[in-house]
């Protein structure tokens, strides 16, 4: 087992921190020095194996502490107490610390958007059913991950934040959203702002849905393609339609949308092991006009964002780090990002478990994530 945290890729990152990190405390009694704390806050992070928690990632601070003295040249008398960290982290100035990611999405990847809910921001004693939830993207190819801000569900709208923050990314870009989006304000300003959507329509946009199933019966395929997939004892076998149509189709309040291709999405299943078929039909919209095998990747690749929740949640769990805290659930989702977004570069497993694994066991996984 290497313990030793000794690398210049550490040293590099931590001095960048130094440089962007905004620290807004007090410089009365003020004992340990943030860009110090992140730091070792990360590594812990890195090096707990299972669920995570305050206390887990504490006392692997004071575990590693040392060893990060060593590797920085400082001397450091004591870890910070574990009281004083969740101080510093619900203060934290997360938005800066987040500028230390200097990536920006590939200018031909699509990139999904999608909110995840910290459960473990829920007060459940006052019988309140949400809380805090996160909003993200995530690109298809290179997996870099921006934060687009968060909301507290007992009173905002994942919507909104959406809404305000989708032109942030780079002109030009293609976004993958998730039903709940598909409004004629938010589709016509990525439109008129030269960027493009694609999205799944569901029941809550019923009128458009039944103008589409009637499109798709009385106008010619432009394009078609078939996919099989087989794993875990399935056959899934996709059919791909594209039909080309244009909002004069639609109701008058989609004028200004872009809207030029429907997507009819047609799955059959085949549970091997159960002799079991299904059918599903799914239909997407699109103001971008590209090949269809294009097209079919973005409606795939959308899932990635939901497995990356998935990750936070079962790997990581996320959802158990109980606190009612917004500033400090705020800032451990931040970091939990920039980790994540870290972790897939490295994963050369193909497996996070693995990888957790050996971050636990060799401590050489660590200066590759800080390298990365």
């Amino acid at each position: 087992m290497n313990n030793d945290l000794s690398s210049a890729e550490i040293r590099r990152f931590y001095e960048k921190l130094q440089v962007k990190l905004v620290d807004n405390r007090s410089h009365v009694g003020r004992k340990h020095e943030l860009a110090f704390v992140i730091t070792l806050f990360i590594i812990s992070i890195l090096t707990s194996s299972d669920h995570l928690s305050i206390n887990k990632i504490h006392r692997n601070m004071v575990r590693y502490y040392e060893k990060l003295c060593i590797c920085l040249h400082k001397d450091v008398d004591h870890c910070i107490s574990r009281v004083q960290l969740t101080r510093i982290l619900s203060e934290f100035d997360y938005e800066s610390f987040l500028t230390i990611c200097d990536e920006v999405y590939s200018s031909t990847e699509w990139i999904s958007i999608d909110g995840k809910e910290l459960r473990g921001s829920i007060d459940s004693k006052s019988n309140k059913k949400r809380g805090l939830s996160i909003v993200y993207s995530i690109g298809h190819n290179t997996n870099v991950q921006q934060l687009l801000g968060f909301y507290d569900g007992t009173k905002e709208s994942e919507k909104n934040i959406v809404y305000d923050h989708i032109l942030e990314l780079p002109e030009k870009a293609k976004v993958t959203l998730d039903a709940m989006h598909n409004s004629e304000n938010l589709l016509s300003n990525i439109h008129q702002n030269s960027r493009f959507y694609l999205t799944q329509i569901k029941s809550n946009q019923k009128k458009l849905k039944d103008d589409l199933v009637h499109t798709s019966n009385h106008i010619k395929v432009g394009d078609v393609m078939t996919e099989t997939d087989k794993s875990h004892g399935r056959i899934d076998i996709r059919r791909y339609e594209i039909f080309p149509i244009n909002t004069e189709m639609l109701e008058p309040r989609w004028s200004n949308s872009g809207i030029c291709n429907m997507i009819k999405v047609t799955r059959e299943s085949h549970n091997v092991k159960r002799g079991r078929r299904s059918t599903e039909t799914r239909y997407y919209i699109t103001n971008y006009n590209g090949e269809i095998g294009e097209i079919a990747g973005a409606i795939r690749g959308h899932w990635k964002i939901e497995i990356m929740n998935r990750i936070r949640d079962v790997n990581f769990g996320e959802d158990k780090l109980k606190s009612l805290d917004h500033g400090l659930q705020k800032s451990i989702s931040s970091v939990m990002l920039f980790i994540c977004s870290g972790l897939m570069k490295i994963n050369s497993y193909n497996n996070l478990n693995i990888l957790r694994e050996e971050l636990v066991r060799n401590t050489d996984k660590i200066h590759d994530f800080f390298a990365a």
